[in-house]
């Protein structure tokens, strides 16, 4: 009678976990429907939903359209496998995002692949800020770059937008080797650094944890395919979009900003700082040894980022800027110091206080780039660097 009972009781608890397995992501693909439907009605626009603040900064662009960019952006979109630097931006065509199947993101200007050699090329390296996420292709740093050296040098200029999300300098030198290994011709290779350098204080690529876990388990344990069918699920997708977009809960978007304000002005260590810092002095002279052997020219620029040089209070999304995101400001400050020594060479562009005393919504969320910034950093790449003088003698 006990055993029965028992079966009984386990029975109904196995079968309530089953409906509540199957209700849970029946409503997270009910959500995920709704989420997709949300940018054929205006979707930033509706009064008091949290998109309201991005129209700020998209000038031109209606609610219905900045959803759609941002959905582009983050959610439609996946990430691949490349050699060397582990991560690639999958090919993608979209109505604002564009990522051809050599991995690079197209810009106003059409750049063919592979580069003709009547062209001068430049090709550009950077992390997500590079790529221009949350920017359609005709307003990233690199499209920006692109337009006015054509405009200037009365040429041919083609310019090539490598920047992917997460990398740092090892991740770019690494693919800087394979693009010159493959035998492609680059004229000027411009590396864009800074934000992501000091979110990676160990110098591990982005997808070395899941690779280490593929080649060291033959077998993968029951708990980690557990995992991975998990996040392949309605209820996983939406949840981490709603935590993504609409809100990390518990403290008001005041008190996070201000928390991530004295986060920033306590700023990083200075031990951890220098050594960042030494390992991108590391990686950047291995990108000029092997520009020198390929025949390119290298150059370096240190970009803007939120924490450094620039007022929060203009800040939209300062609520939002992750926890290493807001020690960058003090190493910003380590680096400028040793800028200024000359440790980091006489072929580095300095831009990242471009934003100071400019009051303005510079950021489309976190840390990514508004068209305004894109810009402004893109004249300054020009301005500081003597990339206009080699593109008008390279032909």
């Amino acid at each position: 009678m006990k055993l029965r009972n028992m079966y009984k009781d386990v029975s109904m608890i196995l079968m309530n976990l089953v409906v509540l397995f199957v209700v849970v992501n029946i409503l997270g693909f009910v959500g995920l429907q709704v989420r997709d439907l949300l940018k054929a009605y205006g979707g930033a626009a509706v009064p008091g939903n949290p998109w309201a603040d991005r129209a700020k900064v998209y000038p031109g662009l209606d609610g219905k359209q900045i959803y759609h960019l941002f959905m582009e952006s983050w959610e439609w979109r996946e990430y691949g496998y490349a050699p060397f630097s582990q991560l690639a931006e999958q090919p993608y065509t979209g109505e604002y995002v564009n990522v051809t199947a050599a991995k690079f993101r197209k810009g106003k200007t059409k750049a063919p692949w592979p580069p003709p050699k009547d062209a001068t090329t430049v090709f550009v390296f950077g992390g997500s800020t590079t790529f221009g996420y949350g920017l359609p292709d005709w307003q990233t740093v690199p499209s920006f770059l692109s337009e006015s050296l054509r405009r200037k040098s009365g040429g041919t200029v083609l310019v090539y937008n490598f920047g992917r999300a997460f990398f740092y300098s090892t991740h770019e030198m690494l693919e800087f080797l394979r693009l010159i290994s493959d035998s492609h011709r680059l004229d000027v290779a411009i590396f864009i650094d800074g934000l992501n350098e000091f979110y990676y204080h160990e110098d591990k690529l982005i997808w070395t944890k899941r690779l280490s876990r593929l080649t060291e388990q033959t077998n993968p344990s029951a708990w980690r395919l557990v995992l991975a069918f998990g996040r392949k699920l309605p209820a996983y997708e939406f949840g981490t979009f709603l935590i993504r977009y609409l809100g990390r809960g518990g403290k008001s978007k005041v008190q996070q900003a201000e928390e991530n304000i004295r986060k920033i002005a306590s700023g990083g260590g200075p031990e951890t700082a220098n050594r960042i810092i030494d390992r991108y002095l590391r990686n950047k002279a291995m990108i000029e040894a092997l520009g020198r052997h390929s025949g390119t020219t290298t150059l370096f620029v240190w970009q803007p980022v939120p924490t450094y040089k620039y007022d929060l209070k203009s800040h939209l999304f300062s609520h939002l800027i992750p926890d290493r995101h807001t020690r960058t400001g003090g190493s910003y400050d380590i680096a400028r110091a040793r800028y200024d020594k000359g440790d980091f060479g006489g072929n580095v562009a300095w831009c990242a206080d471009i934003q100071e005393g400019l009051k303005k919504p510079f950021y489309v969320d976190s840390v990514h780039y508004s068209a305004e910034l894109s810009r402004l950093f893109a004249d300054c790449i020009l301005d500081k660097t003597n990339l206009m003088d080699i593109v008008s003698t390279s032909k």
